[in-house]
């Protein structure tokens, strides 16, 4: 206990289609850092989640769920240029860059439906 707060560590686990695995144990902070979610615990050890979206925080079982797609990067970047954009730190051809990745992600997993199974 710090000062009379409490900490709480999480443990992460990945969602898979049919399962999910255990990724790290003691987190304590988690980021969104080049479109990738970067979770961190208590030592400092950093785990990077390409495409990574928190699907879940429970305080009570102390868990965080993260859902891993491959469109969710892309889009996280575009978030993240979004905002940098709004701030007046990037260029807006850098956002619309951005969003035609989002975009031709996106139409390529919705035109092949059938193989998307598997690939997010």
């Amino acid at each position: 206990m710090l000062s009379g707060v409490s900490m709480c560590e999480f443990r992460v686990y990945v969602i898979g289609e049919e399962s999910e695995a255990p990724l790290a144990e003691d987190v304590i902070a988690a980021r969104l850092e080049d479109g990738k979610l970067v979770v961190q615990d208590i030592l400092g050890i950093r785990v990077e989640i390409e495409g990574g979206v928190i699907g879940e925080v429970d305080v009570r079982t102390e868990t965080m769920r993260v859902y891993r797609l491959s469109l969710a990067q892309n889009f996280m970047r575009f978030v993240q240029a979004l905002v940098a954009y709004a701030r007046g730190e990037l260029d807006a051809s850098k956002v619309r860059e951005l969003w035609a990745e989002v975009r031709e992600r996106g139409d390529e997993l919705v035109e092949d439906l059938s193989s998307v199974r598997g690939r997010l």
